[in-house]
């Protein structure tokens, strides 16, 4: 008996093909979903660096904290110089020279350093978050119902304040370099950054951080220091 070898079938070989207006149709709804995305994207990847910037200064709040109770309720200075070496340093520089947070290294990440705007390593201790300038470098006396500081001139200061309405290191920038600076004044050149959403992350006397825009620095009388001039 032969038996028979069925024929195999042909594959259906056409080629599919698009005309130019599907072709335009279909780049055009990629277009628009991508025009839909992105800004949500974005929005997304600006509130994680907010909330990792709240975290860096609940962090050195809580440094703050300690160096506070081990100074008599005296907060770091903003600047300072070694008495015996005639050396200089700064709030953050004093905070890890005495182990309360790691020391900042030359180009890596650190948490005195805002996420969200330039330098984003660590570059040098004038570029980080900034303490504010109350007219004198320091220190602050929180304790009590107000806050006490000392002048330059050794003399103390009483700011009639609240250690909750009282903040004192924040998002901050230079407008010289438009970089992150370490001390900022109610001025125009080293002032607060309102940089995440218009907001500026604030660090206050009793170790809570929030955001504040350049409407409520300004006029909000429920924190120290209003008719403050942000940059944005």
């Amino acid at each position: 008996m032969d038996w028979k070898v069925p024929a195999m079938k042909k594959r259906n070989r056409h080629k599919i093909h698009f005309t130019l207006v599907e072709l335009l149709v279909v780049i055009s709804i990629i277009m628009l979903l991508m025009s839909v995305l992105m800004p949500a994207l974005k929005q997304v990847r600006n509130k994680a660096k907010s909330i990792k910037c709240t975290s860096n200064m609940k962090q050195i709040g809580l440094a703050e904290t300690q160096y506070i109770t081990d100074s008599n309720s005296w907060t770091t200075p903003i600047f300072d110089s070694f008495p015996n070496s005639g050396g200089t340093y700064n709030w953050a520089e004093l905070l890890a020279e005495n182990g309360y947070i790691p020391y900042p290294v030359i180009n890596k990440s650190t948490l005195l350093l805002c996420p969200s705007w330039p330098p984003y390593v660590y570059e040098h201790r004038q570029y980080i978050y900034g303490f504010f300038d109350y007219g004198c470098y320091g220190p602050f006396r929180i304790g009590g119902a107000n806050i006490n500081a000392l002048s330059s001139s050794g003399s103390i200061v009483t700011i009639n304040c609240a250690p909750s309405k009282f903040f004192y290191i924040s998002d901050s920038i230079s407008v010289g370099n438009m970089k992150q600076r370490y001390n900022y004044t109610n001025g125009l050149s080293n002032t607060i950054h309102v940089r995440h959403e218009k907001m500026a992350n604030l660090l206050f006397g009793d170790g809570h951080v929030s955001p504040k825009s350049s409407m409520e620095l300004k006029n909000n009388t429920d924190i120290y220091s209003t008719g403050f001039n942000s940059y944005y």
